[in-house]
């Protein structure tokens, strides 16, 4: 396993343990304060979208389990500090690394939603023949694919549509 499968595994387990955290509603807080307080402490403010928080979250926790380190490592904010609460802005800063093809479970999806800043989810599952992968994704709903109110898995599709552009993985990065 190269380190950069480890550290996706271990981004996945954390994004898993979070599974069914739920929203109070238009993006203004979480039913569990506990959690709340955790986004608060990664840069989300009251009415943000909340997707690309969440995943900059599961990676700072899978980092510094990887790392086995302080909260404040430095190593851990220097990757970090390229996550920004726009996926649109986070993938121009690590543009380098998106790809449709080269992942590990634990990347990063990317997709280009209409005229917002974009959505990410946490990839579970290698897409299969058909192009279908599994995600783990904040801020969705069965019913909305990019603005929902909780944690939870969802079933995508490697084909992109009109209102969902697919841009493709980034997979988290070791130093």
């Amino acid at each position: 396993m190269t380190k950069e499968q480890l550290l996706g595994n271990l981004v996945f387990q954390v994004a898993n343990s979070y599974v069914g955290q739920k929203e109070v509603g238009n993006n203004a807080g979480w039913v569990d304060k506990k959690f709340e307080a955790k986004m608060v402490a990664m840069g989300w403010q009251i009415g943000w979208s909340w997707c690309a928080i969440f995943y900059k979250l599961c990676l700072k926790e899978a980092l510094e389990q990887y790392y086995s380190m302080p909260h404040d490592n430095s190593i851990v904010k220097d990757i970090l500090k390229v996550y920004t609460p726009s996926v649109l802005r986070t993938v121009a800063n690590r543009k380098e690394d998106l790809s449709l093809t080269d992942f590990t479970v634990g990347s990063a999806v990317c997709w280009q939603t209409g005229n917002s800043t974009g959505h990410v989810g946490i990839l579970m599952t290698a897409p299969n023949n058909d192009g279908i992968f599994w995600t783990i994704e904040g801020n969705t709903s069965d019913h909305n694919n990019s603005n929902g109110d909780m944690v939870m898995s969802r079933k995508r599709s490697l084909k992109s549509t009109d209102k969902f552009k697919l841009l493709g993985f980034i997979k988290p990065r070791v130093i």
